[in-house]
């Protein structure tokens, strides 16, 4: 993997992998990672510690205990609380906006105040659950975090970024499964949000927001607040939205490709 270096973007990168150790301590690609990345920045004990690692996990012996102090991750920090229920939907007479580019607030609500919008570990975990549901093997799932490892959430993008529109250009037919599967275990509902207008409804959500957590607002009304996400299991978003909003927030789980055209203004 050719890349300028940078340490700044090496350490984070480096507490992804690490925290995907957490979970997976076996995980044969995240370990080869972190020999790559140690090295590079010239840390000989983290290189040397990851490289031991690595060939007792080849070797099949037993691995050591993680190192205590993970690395830092600027881009990650914490979210805060939980959700609730009903969803009311729009009126099927509300007229289509004529909309092609919707506008998005951009930088200025306190939903970014914590940065969680940055932090790539919400995209990994949720691989980590469809592998370990056999969803997606080992190969595809190193493919995956390969590429979500190249992705710079720090910044803006012209494109929705994450674990699930990745998925969806890899995954093909069997993406349908996915979402079968995602919808069953977390209890959401599905919504087309082909159904809905998109009108005013677009900007509740900063688009830092709806492009790298994958997440809409689809529906207010003086009662509550309709969402759909594309990851059932971003219980910190969850949080975070239902402590935004005095009203009671219902979560839907939708699919990529309604949710890129409801985000366009196509809905």
């Amino acid at each position: 993997m050719d890349r300028t270096f940078n340490k700044e973007e090496m350490l984070d990168e480096a507490a992804l992998y690490e925290s995907i150790l957490q979970r997976m301590p076996k995980d044969s690609f995240s370990l080869e990672r972190l020999v790559n990345i140690w090295a590079q920045c010239g840390d000989k004990a983290k290189e040397a510690f990851y490289r031991h690692q690595l060939d007792l996990l080849k070797n099949d012996e037993e691995l050591m205990p993680a190192l205590p102090s993970p690395s830092n991750l600027s881009a990650s920090k914490p979210l805060r609380t939980v959700i609730s229920e009903h969803h009311s939907r729009r009126s099927s007479s509300t007229p289509r906006p004529n909309v092609s580019e919707p506008s998005f607030r951009v930088g200025e609500s306190r939903l970014l105040f914590d940065e969680s919008w940055k932090d790539k570990r919400v995209h990994v975990e949720l691989l980590i659950r469809l592998l370990e549901w056999k969803l997606i093997d080992a190969a595809h799932y190193a493919k995956l975090v390969g590429q979500l490892s190249l992705i710079d959430f720090s910044c803006m993008h012209d494109v929705p970024q994450g674990a699930l529109h990745l998925l969806r250009m890899s995954q093909g037919e069997e993406y349908e499964e996915t979402l079968k599967a995602l919808s069953m275990t977390s209890g959401l509902n599905r919504v087309d949000l082909l159904e809905f207008s998109t009108s005013d409804v677009i900007s509740e959500l900063p688009r830092e927001l709806v492009y790298n957590l994958e997440v809409v607002v689809f529906s207010k009304c003086k009662d509550e607040v309709s969402v759909a996400m594309l990851n059932p299991y971003n219980t910190k978003l969850k949080n975070l939205l239902e402590d935004y909003y005095a009203l009671p927030v219902e979560f839907y789980l939708t699919d990529v490709d309604s949710f890129d055209s409801f985000i366009k203004g196509e809905s």
